[in-house]
């Protein structure tokens, strides 16, 4: 491959525009069985409402790759108040909207790699009309808030793309919890 990136972490090849993880539910509505999810949600590509009682955002939390020029971004849900959720909808076709001032929602996707992802506090700065709105993890003592503060390597970029290695990292973490 052409666009092959020799890993300084484990010397083997990884493709350099390896396709991003990005989770198409929040985990509550993807583990509603599918009756349930038509009955009670509202579904968009960026937006989920839940018995009109629960709101959710789709956004990416950026994560600067070492020796890259663009982050690689992790494409999870957040949820939100509904007086947040109010205040993205009055803003999603404003073209200034990159200037409203950071919201408060929590990651509503569990990542793999990392412990307890789900519930994580984290700030939405809305970015543009036509592009998702990016998530900034409140300061944490926890593994996802330091990739996200110092980076990732290409390796690990490597590994949130690799469908082989989240499932091996998902087993090892049910094993850990025997």
């Amino acid at each position: 491959m052409a666009d092959e990136v020799i890993c300084e972490s484990c010397g083997k090849p990884h493709a350099g525009a390896a396709i991003e993880l990005a989770f198409k539910l929040p985990d509550d509505v993807f583990a509603l069985p599918e009756q349930d999810r038509q009955s009670r949600c509202r579904i968009s590509s960026d937006i989920v409402v839940l018995d009109d009682e629960r709101f959710f955002i789709r956004g990416l939390v950026p994560l600067k790759v070492a020796k890259r020029n663009q982050d690689y971004a992790l494409g999870v849900w957040a949820e939100v108040s509904e007086d947040v959720f109010g205040r993205i909808y009055d803003l999603w076709d404003d073209p200034d909207q990159s200037e409203a001032p950071r919201l408060p929602g929590t990651l509503a996707n569990a990542l793999p790699f990392h412990e307890s992802t789900v519930g994580l506090t984290v700030a939405i700065q809305l970015i543009g009309t036509t592009s998702r709105p990016e998530f900034f993890l409140d300061p944490v003592e926890h593994s996802l808030f330091a990739e996200q503060s110092r980076g990732i390597d290409e390796h690990r970029a490597y590994e949130y793309s690799d469908r082989a290695s989240r499932k091996s990292a998902a087993q090892q973490g049910r094993e850990a919890q025997r």
